[in-house]
């Protein structure tokens, strides 16, 4: 959980230095704030704890943990909408999305800035918090396993 919530804290440390640069450089509307604040929390935490699971299993360098780690990240982030709306992708990209946890914090950011999203803000929140339990515990499991 320590290396989870420091990785948190470090995502949450560097996401806001954009984010005050949209709002006080490019002046960019915020229709709901407090929905974008929960929405890098959820997924700043969820990412740390997909980057413990990752980090659970044992390697010799931490180059190796990133790069396993980039190689499911990255593809993730290509399929959440971030890039192509999900509503244009192909149907199996649509259906690859809905187990992408940045879709669901895609959605959240997107709902925040232009009050329409894809989900329900609700089920954004449900689902990120149902990959973070996924992953942490995953995790923990992994780290006394590998730690006997």
């Amino acid at each position: 959980m320590g290396e989870s919530l420091s990785g948190f804290l470090y995502s949450l440390s560097i996401v806001y230095i954009p984010l005050a640069i949209g709002i006080i450089i490019f002046r960019t509307p915020i229709i709901y704030a407090p929905v974008l604040v929960i929405s890098m929390i959820l997924i700043a935490f969820c990412f740390a704890t997909l980057g413990t699971l990752f980090a659970a299993y044992p390697t010799e360098t931490a180059d190796e943990v990133m790069s396993m780690l980039n190689t499911v990240r990255l593809p993730l982030i290509f399929i959440s909408g971030v890039f192509v709306p999900i509503s244009v992708m192909p149907k199996i990209g649509q259906k690859i999305a809905l187990i992408s946890p940045p879709t669901y914090g895609n959605d959240m950011i997107k709902y925040a800035y232009t009050g329409k999203s894809l989900f329900p803000p609700l089920l954004d929140v449900v689902m990120l918090v149902i990959f973070i339990l996924i992953f942490q515990i995953t995790a923990s499991y992994l780290y006394k396993k590998f730690n006997e």
